[in-house]
This record gives C-alpha cells, structure tokens and sequence, in this order.
C-alpha cells in the first residue's frame, strides 16, 4: 500500500515538472514569435518609409530644371601647358583638361594661352568656331606631333557655360554618330505642339528636322509635319555654323513670343554628332 501511494506521489510530481517545463518553452517561443513579429513590423514600416522618401525624392527630380548630361570626364582637374611640356612623354596618349585664351584661331585648329605657355588644340568637327581672345576650359586628348605636343579636343566649354560634346571623352566609348537628345526631353512633332499649343506651353521637347536659316538668331525647323520658329542664344549661335537643310536635333522650351510659337533652344545636336548645350533652366519667359 505504501509503495502504491509512493508510485502515485512520484507520478503527480513528474507531472508537474514536465508541466512547468513545457510552460517555459511554450513562453520563449511565444516570446521569439513576438520579437519576430516586431522586427517584421520594423522592417516593414522602413520599406514603407524608405517608399515614401524614394517617392518624394522622384517627385524632387521631376520638377527640376533639365541639366546636360553629356558624356563628361570625371570631374577633370585642370592642368597648366608649362606641365604638358615638361612632360611630354608621360602625357603622350592621355587626357587632360586645359583652361586659357584663344590664340590664333582658324578653321578646325587654335592654339590655347594659359598663362605659362601655349599648345596648339585640333577640332574634329569644323563646324565648331572659336574666336581669338576667347576665354574656354578644353578637354582632350593629347598627341606629339612632329616633335610638338597637340590637344585634340572632345569637349569645350565656352565662358558663358556653352557645353560642345565633339566626341566622346571617353576611349572606351564607341565613336558612333549620336543624334539623340542628352537632356532627356520628350519627342514631339511640329504638328502636335502647334495643335494644342496650351498643352505644351513652357515645357521642354525635342525635335528633329531641317534647317532654313533667317537672321542671326533664328531659323525654322521643319520636321515634315509642319515648321517652327527656333530662336538661338547669341552664344550657341557664334559656336555653332548651320547651313540651310541641314538636319538637325533641337530641344529647347516650347514658348509664345510676341504672338508667334517659337522653340527656345537650349540643345542641337547636329547630323555630324556635334553636341552644343546650355543649361536648360526654363527661367526665361518670353510670354
């Protein structure tokens, strides 16, 4: 009878150890599924957040003004002629970016003044003009040339900001003609802005067609849909020479000027590849 009572006595008090045990253990996994459930929440209301800051920083970029996004070199330091010369065999082949005054300007060649000496920069493109006295940062790349050091140029920029994309400055880049707009700006047909001209009213587009020149600073662009008059900053003008029919790719800012629809430039890139480019802020309103 004894050892009976001792038999139920031991069974009751393992039961309640496995009890209290399996109490422990039901407790921590509830608490990790809690600590889970937590950090899922966490973790959610971030990527939720994280959406919300990516949405506003889209939105931000939107609205801004479009910029050139030509192919630059990457952040280019400058360098002095007197550097070039005192070493021309550890520049031979590279790129550099000189800053100075034009000297001695003619078609497709000039030679660039910094200060501490000159060197003599070639145009792979002559429709690009340069004027003697002219301040401009150039980059390029640099060649010996019959004992005397040559910059072939791939990049200028004029002293009123005037971007001219020449070529890629970048060697590994394939030199094909490019015709397409770097500032990102829609497509669009003369026949569509003039339509509905209050639709399209101070917005950016792009539009391709041929030249048929009027005076200094203007020219219609027929796209075969129909014409439109393209007025020219004076300083895109004196860079760039156009020639009547020529083809052409022009964005700028669709405006209404003293009654007439007009597309205010701002880019051309011409049927060579040429690429002439001003920042297109949209400040200028003409309306």
């Amino acid at each position: 009878m004894k050892r009976f009572i001792l038999l139920v006595v031991t069974a009751a008090f393992i039961s309640s150890l496995l009890l209290m045990v399996g109490t422990s253990i039901l407790d921590r996994v509830n608490a990790v599924s809690a600590a889970n459930s937590v950090q899922a929440l966490l973790v959610a209301n971030s990527k939720l957040t994280d959406r919300s800051t990516a949405s506003a920083d889209l939105a931000e970029i939107a609205a801004a003004p479009l910029q050139p996004t030509l192919p630059l070199l990457d952040s280019p330091a400058v360098t002095s002629v007197s550097d070039l010369l005192a070493n021309t065999a550890g520049f031979e082949g590279q790129f550099v970016t000189l800053s100075g005054k034009v000297t001695e300007a003619q078609e497709g060649l000039f030679f660039l003044n910094d200060g501490s000496g000159q060197i003599l920069v070639s145009l792979a493109n002559l429709s690009v003009q340069v004027q003697s006295g002219e301040k401009i940062t150039v980059s390029g790349q640099i060649y010996l040339s019959q004992n005397s050091l040559e910059l072939s140029a791939c990049r200028m920029v004029s002293g009123q900001g005037t971007v001219i994309q020449l070529r890629s400055c970048d060697p590994m880049v394939d030199q094909t003609i490019e015709t397409t707009s770097t500032l990102g700006a829609s497509a669009m047909t003369v026949a569509q802005l003039i339509n509905d001209p209050q639709t399209h009213y101070d917005q950016f587009f792009t539009i391709n067609g041929l030249v048929t020149l009027l005076d200094d600073n203007e020219f219609l662009l027929n796209d075969g849909t129909g014409q439109i008059l393209v007025d020219l900053d004076h300083d895109l003008l004196r860079i760039l020479s156009l020639s009547n029919s020529q083809e052409i790719t022009v964005t700028g800012k669709f405006e209404e000027d003293n009654a007439y629809l007009d597309l205010d430039a701002c880019e051309i890139i011409t049927d060579s590849g040429l690429v002439v480019s001003m920042s297109c802020t949209g400040n200028d309103d003409h309306r």
